[in-house]
């Protein structure tokens, strides 16, 4: 369907709809609960660390007024290939790093970790 002009997708949707039949993209099969479990556990675990970047940004955005700088790059998966980063195949994923800016120790999640617990033992003594 990826080489059909707009009208002639429109047309099949419209048999589609007058069938009463669904187009499936996916054969789904089903899984085991143990399978099932790996797969949720993951996919919290991957939830959780795009929560850590999302808050870690906005802190440096929000209340540092600082400009995070990184690279985003995208990542590619073929068939034969599988994940890569020579652009074979449709990008399914990116990848990004943050650089430290221009000499600013606070601009990593680390050094401003590092830089606040400096600060404290100050404060303390």
């Amino acid at each position: 369907m990826e080489d059909l002009t707009p009208d002639q997708l429109r047309k099949i949707a419209i048999s589609l709809n007058e069938k009463g039949e669904l187009e499936h993209f996916h054969d789904w099969e089903p899984t085991d609960e143990e399978t099932a479990r790996k797969i949720a556990y993951s996919k919290i675990r991957e939830a959780e660390a795009v929560e850590v970047v999302r808050d870690w940004l906005y802190v440096e955005i929000e209340r540092n007024m600082m400009t995070p700088h990184g690279t985003i790059i995208p990542v590619y998966y073929d068939e034969k290939y599988g994940r890569n980063y020579e652009e074979i195949g449709d990008i399914c994923s990116i990848s990004v790093s943050f650089e430290e800016n221009e000499g600013n120790p606070l601009a990593t999640q680390g050094s401003a970790a590092m830089e606040a617990f400096k600060a404290s033992r100050h404060d303390q003594s």
